[in-house]
Formats: structure tokens, C-alpha cells, sequence
């Protein structure tokens, strides 16, 4: 914001390793407590999906490439896709 306004924060519980990774209109955060946080770009907050993905801290910053949204835990590369649409009723 240019007038220095804040316009939302949102608290997501834990400590954050890596930045925010901004694509499509989205923003991305992994935290220790190994949950994606996905919010809508905006003036307002909208939460969008707090995935639990069930593993150890997310150590670095989300990132995609190709259609594919990759997460790095202290263990563990997730790969992860939307699913694919389904085909047309004919």
C-alpha cells in the first residue's frame, strides 16, 4: 500500500521458514508445524486452504513449476497436482 495502510493479517500459528510464494493470485506459506496456508491476493483476507500435510516442518519456500506445487519437509519432497478436470459428458 502506497499510504503505508495495512489491509489483514493473518496468523498462522506457527513459525515460518521460508517466504510467501505469490502465483495465480495466491499466496503460499509453510510452517513448522508442517501446514500450507493458501490466501487470496487482496485488500481483504480470505483464507483459501490450510492443508496439514501430515509431516515434519516445512523448511523452505513453496514453489510450482508446470502445474505442479512443490513442498520440501525436513524429509520429504511433496509434489503435488490439481486433479484433472473431468472429461465432458457426452
Amino acid at each position: 500500500a502506497t499510504t503505508g495502510h495495512r489491509y489483514w493479517v493473518h496468523d498462522v500459528e506457527s513459525k515460518v521458514n521460508g517466504s510467501a510464494y505469490w502465483a495465480d493470485d495466491r499466496g503460499y506459506l509453510g510452517t513448522d508445524e508442517g501446514r500450507v496456508w493458501i490466501l487470496e491476493h487482496g485488500k481483504t483476507r480470505k483464507l483459501l486452504a490450510k492443508i496439514d500435510m501430515d509431516s515434519g516442518p516445512i523448511l523452505t519456500t513453496p514453489t510450482a513449476a508446470n502445474g505442479v506445487f512443490f513442498v520440501l519437509e525436513r524429509s520429504k519432497l511433496y509434489a503435488l497436482a490439481r486433479p484433472a478436470a473431468p472429461a465432458p459428458k457426452k
